[in-house]
């Protein structure tokens, strides 16, 4: 006998609920872990000790992950797709001026989580520990953006509101104060948020590359 609709119904929510439970869980793992990596060393911190991290026990954390590996392989992933969320976010600014494009796209992607600043820093530290093929993904994603900004750039030069001597210089730059931010917030976080460091950041490239109103290029 065939499930009616309402049946149907219910059992793709639960699974879909299953699924996002899922992948939460996957993710709050992880975190944990990359938490824990900085902390004591990939090395040093055991599937037990990531267990007590979470809540969870030992084989509940081997439900989602085999091993240390994997976890690795998941945040580098991460890292990977995070890159090119500069573009989807670009998409919904709709029709602007390029200066005003760049400016909220550069923003957008300086303006960094805990979570991201931990995994920003695990991938800076721990580059090797990442499978090959998953590293050059990742090389690949931080030139595809510097390329991105590239763009932008150029885009406003064309339109005569930027003034850059060295399009790739300036883009490496932006792409790069993300990591830096992450690196250096032993000693930023106590002078600003995340949020100021991004408006700031950016505030000060556009001071250097924006053209001024009576300025002829």
């Amino acid at each position: 006998m065939f499930p009616g609709k309402d049946d149907l119904t219910f059992t793709i929510r639960e699974t879909s609920k299953k699924e996002k439970t899922a992948f939460e869980r996957r993710r709050q793992i992880a975190n944990a872990a990359v938490h824990l990596f900085l902390k004591k060393g990939v090395a040093n911190t055991s599937m037990r000790d990531l267990a007590a991290e979470v809540g969870m026990t030992t084989g509940g954390v081997y439900h989602f992950f085999r091993s240390k590996k994997d976890i690795i392989h998941l945040v580098a992933e991460d890292a990977v797709s995070y890159h090119f969320t500069v573009k989807d976010f670009r998409q919904t600014l709709g029709d602007m001026k390029p200066s005003q494009i760049f400016r909220l796209c550069a923003q957008y992607w300086l303006t960094i989580d805990k979570v991201s600043q931990d995994h920003a820093i695990f991938i800076d530290r721990e580059t090797l520990l990442i499978e090959p093929d998953v590293r050059v993904q990742f090389l690949d994603a931080v030139r595809a953006l510097i390329l991105y900004f590239e763009e932008l750039l150029s885009d406003g030069i064309q339109a005569g509101e930027f003034r850059v001597e060295n399009i790739t210089l300036t883009a490496f730059n932006v792409v790069m104060l993300r990591t830096q931010y992450a690196m250096r917030r032993w000693f930023l976080k106590d002078i600003m948020s995340p949020e100021d460091y991004a408006k700031q950041q950016t505030d000060a490239i556009m001071k250097q590359i924006l053209v001024s109103k009576n300025e002829k290029i």
